[in-house]
């Protein structure tokens, strides 16, 4: 067949890289509306009629921001050309197969059976940037062929540009320039952020890497060896799962204006024993302090059990960022991921504007509801936008206790879900992340499984077992969440549910087990792990 198809620049040099035998590892790197999501849909479209019975996978960091970017407009093209056959399109399994027998397939990085799933031919990875190393190794690895990448280089440093220095790889560099079907509206609004945001214009507008104003640190020395003045040590922990669980030894002087952070642990999908396992293996000192933040007690305690010397982070976000920005911040020259995640500490923007107020990009557990969502309190069921700080106590499996905060998440992508029980069913609209209470430990509400235990309460509080969950609908809200005193959870129409994990810059106590504590509080480290 004879296809006629409009393409820029940017889908030719994409066809010369998949032709090119010595390549295998084809990075998009450019500006916003620079065409790079629709040539390469060009190109994956293009590559299935070409061949017989190939598999192509494309893949984003989460499923709710692929399908409503590339999977969208993958198919959007398929039905332009007159491709499109309902037929062909699973939309259970989110895979379209062509006549010839070579299907692509779209899933997101938190399936990790997919993630770790069968091989294909071809690999896709839309905004790659968001993704951690440990996911691009699990994908590269199934990959038979050729990977193409696409991100607009909103970090300066990051495992892509390791990769890219291989000699088996290529860029692509692009800009709204390279489209000409642009139309001049577009142009102006492109060139126009020029006056308004420099580095901003400089990363989507010209598709080069450099620091942007959101950007919380912009400063830090990496550094060879530890100095000899920093003879004090404190750990610290920042646990995740999906996530990376991570650990760094930060050394410090009183009397010195430097510290010193080096990266120790940076490695997902871990449980309890596996931390603790790691951490054996590493030797550490046990007698020193090692901080976390509280809102993993289960871990925490098998820690302690183990005999670490668990310390509660004590955290203030503006105030931290200032703390650290009066040291001078230097990192091992072996700790590459403490740089890329203090890369990618950047202020929030709330409507456009910038405020001073840390949002994590990667952060996989920015975790809330909606408005709707009720709160079993000591005065009854309340709305999560109505709870009042400090004066409400949240109900917890161990009593009522206070609720410290309530914020707003701006608009996250809600999912609302029935979970069906013996004699019940309960509704609820949260991120697909929020963490649930059951007899497996937390576990992400999109991953819950029939047959696990949940923790429920009318008047009193029960465990059900779950018979099924099912995703009903979904679409962009703004969201909340709580944080509530000592437990940090918080029944959520009914449900044991987690309160919000805020990542961010701490304030710790400068402890040891064979010393008492020193009066007051030590800005020792505030630094985003």
């Amino acid at each position: 067949m004879t296809l006629q198809i409009k393409h820029t620049p940017v889908l030719t040099k994409n066809l010369d890289a998949l032709s090119n035998q010595d390549l295998r590892f084809i990075f998009n790197q450019g500006g916003s509306r620079s065409s790079k999501t629709h040539s390469l849909c060009q190109l994956i479209i293009i590559y299935c009629l070409r061949h017989r019975n190939k598999v192509v996978s494309i893949v984003r960091k989460t499923f709710p921001t692929l399908r409503s970017s590339v999977m969208r407009d993958f198919f959007n093209i398929m039905k332009e050309y007159n491709l499109y056959n309902e037929n062909s399109h699973n939309k259970t399994e989110n895979t379209y197969t062509f006549d010839n027998g070579s299907m692509v397939e779209f899933f997101s990085c938190d399936n990790e059976q997919k993630l770790r799933g069968r091989k294909r031919d071809l690999l896709w990875i839309n905004e790659a940037n968001e993704l951690f190393h440990e996911d691009f190794f699990q994908l590269n690895i199934r990959t038979t062929e050729k990977v193409f990448f696409d991100f607009n280089p909103s970090f300066y440093n990051h495992w892509i540009y390791e990769v890219m220095e291989r000699e088996n790889s290529t860029m692509i560099h692009s800009t709204y320039k390279d489209n000409p079907f642009l139309d001049p509206n577009q142009i102006k609004e492109i060139e126009d952020t020029k006056n308004s945001d420099e580095d901003y214009y400089t990363i989507f507008a010209l598709g080069q890497r450099a620091f942007s104003k959101e950007n919380v640190f912009k400063k830090w020395d990496i550094v060879e060896e530890k100095p000899e003045e920093l003879n004090e040590t404190i750990y610290a922990i920042d646990f995740g799962y999906t996530h990376p669980t991570a650990v760094v030894e930060i050394n410090y002087n009183p009397k010195s204006k430097n510290i010193y952070i080096k990266e120790l642990l940076y490695e997902s999908y871990l449980t309890s024993q596996d931390i603790i396992n790691r951490l054996n293996e590493l030797n550490i000192d046990k007698t020193w302090a090692m901080v976390a933040d509280y809102a993993r007690p289960e871990i925490i305690q098998d820690m302690k059990r183990n005999g670490y010397n668990m310390v509660n982070a004590i955290k203030d976000v503006r105030d931290g960022i200032m703390a650290v920005k009066y040291f001078n911040v230097m990192i091992s020259k072996d700790s590459p991921n403490i740089e890329n995640e203090n890369l990618s500490y950047k202020y929030k923007k709330v409507n456009g504007v910038l405020t001073e107020e840390p949002s994590k990009i990667n952060d996989d557990l920015m975790d809330c509801f909606t408005r709707r969502t009720l709160v079993t309190t000591q005065r009854g069921l309340v709305p999560i936008v109505d709870v009042i700080p400090y004066e409400d106590y949240a109900l917890t499996s161990n009593g009522y206790k206070l609720i410290t905060d309530k914020f707003s998440r701006g608009n996250k992508q809600i999912h609302k879900y029935k979970l069906s029980f013996n004699d019940l069913d309960v509704y609820l609209e949260s991120t697909d992340n929020h963490l649930i209470k059951t007899n497996e430990g937390w576990i992400e509400i999109s991953k819950l499984k029939s047959g696990m235990i949940l923790y429920h309460t009318d008047k009193n509080i029960k465990t059900e077992k779950l018979i099924d969950i099912v995703e009903l609908e979904s679409w962009e809200e703004e969201a909340f969440d709580i944080s509530v005193d000592g437990e940090h959870e918080f029944f959520a129409n009914g449900i044991l549910v987690h309160n919000c994990i805020r990542y961010g810059l701490m304030y710790i106590k400068k402890h040891r087990l064979d010393s008492t504590p020193t009066e007051g509080l030590s800005t020792i480290f505030s630094f985003n792990i």
